[in-house]
């Protein structure tokens, strides 16, 4: 079965069964898109059953409901007999799972035959309470436009009256439905409602055309985009008729021709009329240009002009007749110029282009003319050797014969005092930059920690890092490695034991120094090697 390509297809249609066995059979169908690709098949078993009588009035007397394959508890819904059956009912879903679940429906007549079972999926979300919901938007399709739905905002509101202020004068004439469905103030859909109606006839004439146009005549095909006409009456303005939905008119005349549609609905015998000027040009034409260029100027009939004054070029017009051009043109000229050029990592040339290597650069800019400036630069990119190396508590720029001032890092990169030679000997654990002048240039190194200053002797490790020192109490000891056993003593000044501890397969540890602002010696000991470190509680 064609139809008409859309996004969603609502199959009505009946199907005979006749030639089938009586028994279980399985219903099997797929889609194909716009891509010309099928879809995966969908089956659904259905049972034949004898032939029953005919029931020439058919009519709905009850339905039933059940949620998945729950049909134990599906829920029978007596009504009184219509044919058409407007739903609006709440269903409790309280006892579900939050997930993917499939709402089951069927019809029986006044025969009391049961429908085909129409299913749908839905999602159960997490149960959300408010006290009062409300309508807080909704909207609206015709068929299945569903792409071109109006969306319409409201202020929270717990009914609405919908007016008859939707616009239904581009449908055409027949049966159409209209869907609606409001959202809540949870941002919850409803249910999409559907109602049926029949759009009277109301002629409303409209075209769009396209031109052809030859040296001796101009062809314009013609093409109705009208509403609910069956008969049409074209007047193009030259004395010509035509009844065609699509003509075809031929205008040898140049002029503006008020060429007019009227389409009648046969039925109600209302008609529509839209007219439209259309200017038919000359078919030989003339046109006057004024030019400004750089250097040179190519006419339209390919002859290139580098002086200014009056020009003439004949070419040929859309239509391929001739079209004599006069020109009034000014030519302009170009200029060039070289600049020298120093620069600390990177250039920005006058045209914007950054550069971050030296050597001969070019920039093409407008001069005072407006035509291109060329900027031969012959440029050079000064650089700043940042690297430090580090020797114990010592720091050395890599660089020589620069600028050198070390800074603070831990205190916001603030100026060392006298620190102003390559190499930097720290007095105290911190962290530690250099900022270098080079080639007129300056840069600021990263920053490097020093951990072991204090350290009066070491034969044990020279990963031990002891932080922090200066310190308020306590100290964190890295000894960089576990060591299997050792101990740990602090003495202050006078010899005098404040602390001892003892550590088996240990790496890290804290110590605490109970005492007063001042110098203490801590002493590791571990086999036939020790280390010494000053530290001070501030």
């Amino acid at each position: 079965v064609n139809t008409p390509v859309q996004e969603h297809v609502n199959i009505n249609q009946l199907m005979s069964m006749n030639t089938l066995n009586q028994g279980i059979h399985n219903f099997n169908f797929r889609f194909k898109d716009n891509a010309n690709l099928w879809s995966s098949v969908s089956s659904n078993f259905f049972y034949k059953t004898t032939a029953p009588e005919v029931n020439l009035n058919p009519k709905i007397m009850a339905y039933e409901y059940w949620i998945d394959n729950d049909y134990a508890n599906a829920v029978l819904v007596n009504t009184p007999v219509q044919e058409h059956v407007n739903i609006n009912q709440l269903m409790s879903m309280n006892t579900l799972n939050q997930g993917i679940h499939n709402f089951n429906i069927r019809f029986k007549d006044n025969a009391n035959l049961w429908s085909s079972v129409s299913s749908n999926f839905f999602y159960k979300t997490p149960l959300q309470i408010v006290t009062q919901n409300m309508i807080t938007a909704y909207r609206y399709w015709v068929d299945t436009s569903f792409a071109k739905a109006v969306n319409i905002n409201l202020t929270p509101i717990q009914q609405i009256n919908l007016l008859n202020n939707v616009d239904f004068t581009k449908l055409s004439k027949g049966i159409h439905e209209i869907h609606y469905q409001f959202k809540d103030t949870m941002g919850l859909w409803s249910v999409v409602i559907v109602d049926s109606f029949n759009k009277v006839a109301l002629p409303i004439a409209d075209f769009n055309y396209s031109v052809v146009q030859n040296c001796d005549s101009t062809i314009i095909v013609f093409s109705d985009k009208s509403i609910d006409g069956d008969t049409y009456l074209w007047d193009f303005g030259d004395g010509d008729t035509s009844t065609l939905a699509n003509p075809t008119h031929v205008f040898l005349l140049p002029n503006i021709y008020q060429v007019s549609l009227t389409i009648t609905d046969t039925l109600s015998d209302k008609d529509s009329t839209l007219i439209v000027p259309i200017t038919i040009n000359s078919l030989h034409t003339t046109a006057n240009i004024t030019d400004t260029v750089c250097n040179s100027y190519i006419a339209p009939d390919g002859q290139t002009h580098t002086t200014s004054g009056i020009k003439t070029a004949t070419i040929k017009n859309t239509i391929g007749c001739d079209s004599i051009i006069t020109i009034n043109l000014t030519v302009l000229k170009s200029t060039s110029s070289t600049i020298i050029e120093n620069a600390c990592y990177s250039y920005t040339a006058p045209d914007g282009q950054v550069y971050t290597t030296s050597g001969v650069k070019t920039a093409i800019i407008p001069n005072a003319a407006n035509c291109d400036s060329t900027i031969t630069i012959n440029l050079t990119i000064n650089t700043v050797d940042t690297a430090v190396t580090k020797t114990g508590i010592i720091l050395t720029a890599r660089v020589t014969g620069a600028a050198y001032q070390w800074l603070d890092c831990n205190n916001g990169l603030v100026a060392l005092i006298g620190e102003t030679k390559q190499s930097f000997t720290a007095t105290q654990n911190g962290r530690y930059a250099v900022k270098i002048t080079q080639n007129n240039c300056l840069d600021t190194s990263a920053c490097f920690e020093i951990t072991n200053v204090g350290v009066v002797k070491n034969t044990i490790s020279n990963d031990i890092v002891v932080y922090p020192n200066p310190t308020i109490g306590v100290v964190t000891v890295n000894m960089g490695k576990a060591f299997a056993d050792f101990t740990v003593t602090i003495h202050d000044l006078n010899g005098k034991l404040i602390s001892q501890s003892a550590y088996k397969n240990t790496q890290m540890f804290n110590v605490t120094i109970d005492g007063n602002a001042g110098v203490y010696m801590l002493k590791i000991n571990a086999g036939n090697n020790s280390a010494i470190i000053r530290l001070i509680k501030k």
